[in-house]
C-alpha cells in the first residue's frame, strides 16, 4: 500500500475517534421506566421527545441480529447473576440510521427483602465511528493478506 493511502487510512481511523457521544439512563425496573437524558432522547427513534420512555420501547429499538445476546445479559443482571453489563449493540436512531453504541450499566439498588434490582444506571456511548473504522481496517488487513498471497506464491 502506498504510504499516502497508509496515511489517509490512519488520519480517518485517528478522526473517529476524536468525538464520541455519551448519555445517561436511569432504568426503574419494577416501573418498566427508563429516564434518558436529553441526548438520547432526542438520539433515538422514540415516538415523542420525552425523556421518560418504557424499557419496552427501549428494546424495541435494538438491531435484530443483537436482541439474543442483550437480552441475555438483561436477564442475568435482572436474576442477580451479575451486577454490571457491558456490551455493544446497534440502535435504531430517530435519523432512520442503525448507529453503534457501547452501554455499561449497573445495578444501583437492590430491594433489602427480596434481594432483587430496583434500579439501575447505564452509560451509553456512540461508537459508529469506531466501528466503521474497524471494519475499514479489517479490509485493509484481509486486502494486505491477499497481495503478501499473490507475492508469496510468485
Amino acid at each position: 500500500m502506498p504510504p499516502e493511502e497508509l496515511n489517509l487510512q490512519l488520519m480517518q481511523l485517528d478522526n473517529a475517534s476524536s468525538d464520541p457521544q455519551f448519555g445517561l439512563i436511569e432504568w426503574i425496573l419494577q416501573e418498566n421506566k427508563i429516564t434518558l437524558c436529553p441526548y438520547l432522547s432526542e438520539l433515538f427513534s422514540f415516538e415523542t421527545n420525552d425523556i421518560n420512555q418504557t424499557h419496552t420501547e427501549w428494546i424495541g429499538l435494538d438491531h435484530p441480529d443483537d436482541v439474543e445476546p442483550v437480552n441475555k445479559l438483561r436477564k442475568d443482571l435482572l436474576e442477580g447473576k451479575i451486577t454490571y453489563i457491558l456490551y455493544e449493540s446497534r440502535k435504531m436512531c430517530r435519523d432512520g440510521q442503525w448507529r453503534w453504541f457501547r452501554v455499561r450499566g449497573k445495578i444501583k439498588e437492590i430491594d433489602s427483602l427480596t434481594g432483587k434490582p430496583l434500579r439501575a444506571i447505564t452509560i451509553c456511548t456512540e461508537i459508529s465511528k469506531f466501528k466503521e473504522a474497524e471494519q475499514k481496517l479489517a479490509r485493509m488487513e484481509a486486502l494486505y493478506s491477499e497481495v503478501n498471497k499473490i507475492k508469496e506464491s510468485n
